[in-house]
């Protein structure tokens, strides 16, 4: 279902990590997509508690996205 969505949302590229209980360092696939990002990219996020691990990594990452901005 997931996938139908980001689908029919318009997703050009999806990414996955399969394992919900790996652990962050080893989440390759959220890696690979933040470092495809480019400049005017919009990342689609299905749901924020497999995006972000805890609390603190979910603000971590956002913050450093943000930092990206031109």
């Amino acid at each position: 279902m997931p996938r139908d969505a980001l689908n029919a949302a318009g997703c050009e590229r999806i990414f996955t990590d399969q394992d919900i209980s790996t652990s962050i360092a080893e989440r390759l696939n959220l890696h690979k997509a933040l470092g495809e990002l480019t400049p005017g990219d919009s990342l689609v996020v299905w749901k924020f508690d497999h995006f972000g691990r805890s609390l603190t990594h979910l603000v971590q990452t956002i913050s450093e996205l943000m930092a990206r901005q031109p």
